[in-house]
């Protein structure tokens, strides 16, 4: 293989597969991306057998050919180059030398033959959504996703579509649940699926890398029951499903809330910073104590002291004294783009809910902490 290729590209094309080639992995080839000549374009491409990345870019071929290498020396090595133009020429043993300018490096790899083989889902099924769509989709719903590897299936998020007329992602740890919903252009069949959480991280990591006149564009979305791909432009995402059943969300959002809190986002979110500064790194707790138009927002920490802000409410109710996990609150806020928020809450041991006051689309919930 012989190829000549725009520094630029190949740059942002090798930043996109490091979060998909790992190199933890305990097999050498998982670690290493492929590149492979198809007429006038190299395809890069890296999988760890649950994820794969396929990219397209334009070069110069003197010499078709295949070659596999370590994905985040190639990357690095690539960054590093001043030359806008990089020539790659695969030498003996599976060696490939770069040369940049006045730059050379020889860069040993593994027999393309070795490499995984691309595999997409035999489906007709097929979805076109925005890419702002998407990235409001995941912003505003992964951080919910459970870190606890036992529960597998609230290792992900669940989509699903809404009387046909909106797209739904949902996540809960068991602590805290997030939704978001889109509306869709047209009415469409979509089966309910749980996308794991790291897929959803490198879609993010995808589109941010995206020049702005990208985010224009549309993403395909094609699934199968155990798979699902994404593809871009000139990049295809695919990834395995979570295998399982999602809990009946519905079940958690309540149904009595009788007291509704309606503040300014900002402030909150500003006092929640503050008064979390004592607080301690395992719980995070502060306390609200709420009556007519104010909120006393507090923490204690024996070993450094206290801390508390007062914040205007628009509330006129009984006084309520109820904490919660800051980090929790600050999660759920920061997915807010509006200017006021709605906290709606029954008792001191119900969840909270948080929306925004004129969006409907986004919704939090936070469990309560017990407090002594």
């Amino acid at each position: 293989m012989h190829v000549q290729i725009q520094s630029q590209e190949f740059t942002e094309v090798l930043f996109n597969v490091q979060g998909v080639a790992s190199g933890k992995t305990t097999i050498p080839i998982y670690s290493h991306v492929l590149l492979k000549t198809e007429g006038d374009y190299l395809r890069v491409y890296a999988t760890d057998n649950d994820l794969g990345i396929d990219c397209l870019i334009p070069i110069q071929v003197r010499k078709p050919g295949s070659i596999a290498l370590p994905a985040k020396n190639l990357f690095e090595i690539i960054k590093s180059l001043s030359s806008q133009s990089i020539e790659l020429i695969e030498i003996e043993n599976h060696y490939v030398e770069i040369k940049s300018g006045k730059t050379r490096f020889k860069l040993v790899g593994l027999s393309p033959e070795d490499f995984p083989a691309l595999s997409y889902p035999k489906t007709d099924n097929a979805v076109d959504f925005s890419v702002l769509d998407i990235k409001d989709l995941i912003d505003r719903t992964v951080y919910s996703t459970s870190q606890d590897e036992t529960r597998y299936n609230l290792s992900g998020t669940l989509w699903q579509v809404i009387e046909e007329t909106f797209l739904r992602a949902v996540a809960t740890d068991g602590h805290r649940l997030s939704y978001y919903q889109v509306k869709l252009k047209d009415q469409i069949s979509f089966p309910s699926i749980i996308i794991p959480k790291r897929t959803l991280l490198e879609i993010k990591r995808i589109i941010s890398s995206l020049k702005e006149e990208s985010k224009e564009h549309l993403i395909q979305c094609q699934f199968s029951a155990q798979q699902i791909v994404f593809r871009f432009k000139n990049i295809v995402l695919s990834s395995r499903l979570v295998d399982g059943s999602f809990p009946d969300y519905n079940l958690v959002i309540p149904k009595q809330n009788d007291k509704t809190i309606r503040v300014s986002r900002t402030e909150l979110m500003d006092a929640l910073k503050r008064v979390s500064l004592l607080t301690t790194d395992k719980s995070q707790v502060v306390r609200f104590d709420i009556s007519s138009s104010v909120m006393q927002v507090k923490s204690q920490n024996p070993a450094l002291g206290e801390a508390q802000q007062e914040v205007s409410v628009d509330y006129e109710g009984p006084d309520i004294k109820i904490g919660f996990n800051a980090h929790y609150l600050l999660d759920a806020l920061s997915c807010i783009q509006e200017g006021g928020v709605q906290l709606e809450m029954n008792h001191p041991l119900s969840p909270c809910q948080i929306q925004p006051i004129e969006n409907k689309n986004f919704l939090a919930i936070v469990m309560p902490i017990r407090l002594e």
